[in-house]
């Protein structure tokens, strides 16, 4: 999980440094960027199953309230990663719009900055929250 987004950040990071060079009047060559979003979906069936049937009430109290911290950082990370995504699915309209990125009008580059500070900012939440989640598990499964 880390790794992938380790990646995505500094392509992320290399995207902003082509656009403001772009802005500025210099046509560097972008081909060393490459944007992608890789990411594997927790699972959350067990828990949502157990939560709505009923059978959480069969557990120690203190048991309940470490899976379900976990399951709550879990939900954070996965809304930091659609918001991601959903940035992803921005940029991706300008290289959709565009062969050569160079070739971006003014406009779609000045449009452009702001979708790209935003993706850097939700990959670095999603980064921090899934940090987080793993070591909520990690405490959440210690007998």
């Amino acid at each position: 999980m880390q790794d992938n987004t380790r990646v995505e950040i500094d392509n992320a990071q290399k995207s902003l440094l082509f656009l403001e060079d772009l802005r500025a009047g210099k046509k560097d060559d972008p081909s060393g960027i490459h944007l992608g979003f890789n990411v594997s979906p927790l699972q959350s069936a067990a828990w949502s199953s157990a939560s709505a049937t009923g059978a959480l009430s069969y557990l120690p109290y203190d048991e309940v309230q470490r899976f379900a911290t976990a399951y709550h950082e879990q939900q954070m990370y996965e809304d930091a990663v659609e918001r991601a995504l959903g940035n992803y699915e921005i940029l991706d309209t300008f290289l959709i719009s565009s062969k050569d990125p160079r070739t971006m009008p003014p406009q779609d580059i000045e449009q452009a900055v702001p979708d790209v500070r935003q993706s850097l900012s939700d990959l670095g939440a999603m980064s921090d929250w899934g940090r987080g989640t793993l070591h909520t598990y990690d405490d959440a499964l210690k007998p």
